[in-house]
């Protein structure tokens, strides 16, 4: 049975939903059986990461460093993929390990400016509508976008103060976080080792 079968409910058969289970079942057969999953292919395609790295280096920025150790949290896994995802960034110069400010002993990640430009690129894939949208008018469009805009205000995650919380928060080390040694000149450094919701175009 193919995806887009189970999303539309293939297996379950006909039930009963609210009709915000249904607009949340469109949705996710946009993004994941349709156009939405397409699209990702051609970011991956052009950037020449794998959906895996393009994940995360979305939640990466240049100038906030995110400890590896918070990131973890936030993506729910563990330490080690972490690290091997960020190894894979680095090999791709999309991001850099940086020591934190106030304790070296907790490892951050930045996006650098390489991976700012071609995150940028990959937007203007993903943030592209599908072409089913035309079925609907400019003034249906509009309305769309704003009740949209409405529903993903109420995810914790994009609340307005959630990055300023995040980023004045003190990272607390962890047998997760990996020292790292005082400078030392003699040492030769260190080799790099070794992936939403789409957005609307606005038309209004």
């Amino acid at each position: 049975m193919k995806l887009k079968d189970v999303l539309s409910g293939g297996i379950m058969g006909a039930v009963d939903r609210s009709a915000a289970s249904e607009a949340w079942r469109a949705m996710r057969q946009l993004l994941l059986a349709g156009e939405g999953h397409r699209q990702l292919l051609r970011a991956c395609d052009g950037s020449g990461l794998t959906p895996g790295l393009l994940k995360m280096s979305m939640h990466l920025s240049t100038d906030t460093p995110q400890p590896m150790r918070d990131l973890a949290q936030r993506l729910q896994c563990d330490a080690s993929y972490v690290t091997a995802v960020v190894d894979g960034l680095e090999q791709h110069g999309i991001a850099e390990r940086r020591p934190h400010p106030s304790d070296r002993r907790v490892k951050t990640v930045v996006l650098t400016d390489h991976g700012a430009e071609v995150l940028a690129r990959v937007n203007a894939v993903l943030d592209e509508p599908p072409a089913a949208f035309e079925v609907l008018n400019e003034a249906e469009q509009i309305q769309l976008r704003d009740l949209l805009r409405r529903v993903v205000a109420q995810e914790p995650v994009f609340a307005p103060d959630a990055e300023a919380q995040h980023a004045e928060a003190q990272p607390v080390p962890s047998a997760d976080d990996s020292p790292v040694p005082p400078a030392d000149h003699s040492s030769v450094p260190r080799a790099a080792g070794g992936s939403m919701p789409v957005a609307i175009r606005r038309t209004g």
